[in-house]
């Protein structure tokens, strides 16, 4: 279903158009935490599976981080040309986001093969969980192509203001992805292996699919006779999407280098607590982060329109929305903690337990309640995202990740053991939050020239 982001009330159309992606991001989300439950139920070793497969999403994390920031650019540009009914445009656009998607999966899969083992050495994984987590990320790593093709596809949907078909493709891959888990762990005792083939399996059938749709639907719009690359289309996807790949990838390199913190900590049950609890937390923030994806969407199409004034409404909606959505996660989280981290976590050893939902459980109830700081934070993202104001946004965002990194080494070596890593959380959150405020205060993004 395609819906006209210039017309109705800002809320209504925003809230319509965001739910699919909410719910379309949890299914994304889905993925991960179904292969660190099946790994952590039905392993000999689940401390040392659900180790390998946090180290191992470590590096497919800056993987993923280049495919949603040249998305997430790509995506602007060709809502900003569907509202404005630049469809000729709008063709070149979606075939020059397609290419460059393809080139850089391929680069990025030869590199990954090539790196895979020294990436894991630096980051300390332990001797026990290695080979595991290598033979996860070749598997991973070929399949970079179709998760490249599945979020461009997601993009360009969004853009045109279709974000329920993605969904209906992901809802199936995901269902097929529980199924493959439970097949390939639960009965042929795979392991950690099965998961990585169940999880590509899953990825190929949602992003070849979804493709085939998009091409079909992009058929029936006019302009079909535009060349494939235009020098001034390649320039504006090229300034709207470097500088969210290389936002999208400092976050996930910054990530890396946190979870080298998280190895140095302890043994495999406070590194599998922690990693648990990041996982359970990006559940959370990806929820977020959608949301401003829909902002941003909104956002140009409404500046494609000139349609100024809709942008201001629709960011009061977006942080009502936000509020909505994250209160009674956040709630979830603090009260319920422990839940959480043994959810994902099955062994009779009790130790093992007791040391990892300690670890788990302190970054959960600490960084929950800052949800609502964050919150700020990504309401302005969308604005200045779909302005293209990208400097602004890339700025308080590094400035997030430079603080989270850097406390966590600092706080760590004073001493603070498993406190570091969610203070070092939350103060990032705060600063960024503080600033992506002040730019949307000033204003910056009426100032960017479309």
């Amino acid at each position: 279903m395609t819906i006209d982001l210039t017309a109705g009330k800002p809320s209504r159309v925003l809230l319509r158009f965001s739910l699919p992606m909410v719910f379309s991001v949890l299914l994304q989300q889905l993925y991960v935490l179904v292969d660190l439950f099946v790994v952590g139920n039905y392993t000999q070793s689940p401390e040392v599976a659900v180790s390998a497969v946090a180290a191992a999403s470590s590096v497919t994390a800056i993987y993923t981080a280049v495919a949603v920031g040249f998305n997430a650019g790509c995506s602007v540009l060709i809502a900003r040309l569907f509202g404005g009914k630049q469809y000729r445009d709008l063709h070149t656009a979606v075939r020059t986001a397609w290419l460059g998607a393809s080139v850089i999966s391929l680069v990025l899969a030869a590199l990954g093969f090539v790196f895979c083992r020294p990436l894991l050495n630096l980051i300390n994984t332990p001797a026990s969980a290695m080979e595991t987590a290598v033979e996860y990320l070749y598997i991973y790593t070929g399949s970079l192509l179709f998760v490249f093709l599945y979020n461009i596809s997601t993009g360009i949907c969004n853009a045109l203001g279709d974000s329920s078909t993605p969904l209906y493709f992901l809802a199936g891959s995901s269902f097929g992805n529980v199924l493959l888990d439970l097949l390939f762990v639960g009965v042929f005792r795979w392991g950690v292996v099965g998961a990585a083939w169940a999880t590509l399996i899953a990825q190929v059938i949602s992003a070849c699919g979804l493709f085939i749709l998009l091409l079909f639907r992009l058929s029936k719009l006019e302009g079909r006779d535009a060349p494939w690359v235009r020098s001034p289309i390649l320039k504006e996807l090229i300034s709207l999407s470097v500088p969210t790949v290389f936002q999208q990838s400092f976050i996930a390199v910054g990530n890396f280098f946190i979870q080298r913190v998280i190895d140095n900590l302890g043994n495999e049950a406070t590194i599998a607590g922690f990693s648990t609890a990041l996982k359970v937390n990006g559940f959370a923030t990806s929820c977020l982060v959608t949301v401003c994806a829909a902002m941003a969407a909104y956002t140009a199409q409404n500046v494609g329109a000139k349609q100024i004034e809709r942008v201001k409404q629709g960011f009061t909606a977006g942080v009502k929305m936000l509020y909505m959505l994250i209160l009674p996660i956040a709630a979830a989280f603090c009260l319920g903690a422990p839940f959480f981290i043994k959810l994902f976590l099955n062994t009779d050893n009790a130790a093992i337990i007791e040391e990892a939902v300690s670890a788990g459980s302190t970054f959960l109830r600490i960084a929950a309640p800052f949800y609502l700081v964050i919150a700020v934070k990504i309401a302005c993202d969308g604005i200045l995202r779909g302005y293209g104001a990208m400097k602004y946004f890339t700025a308080s965002t590094i400035a997030d990740l430079f603080f989270r990194v850097a406390l966590c080494y600092l706080l760590t070596a004073l001493g603070m053991g498993i406190y570091a890593i969610p203070t070092a959380w939350i103060v990032g959150w705060t600063i960024a939050s503080a600033m992506a405020a002040v730019f949307y205060k000033m204003r910056v993004w009426e100032k960017k020239k479309i």
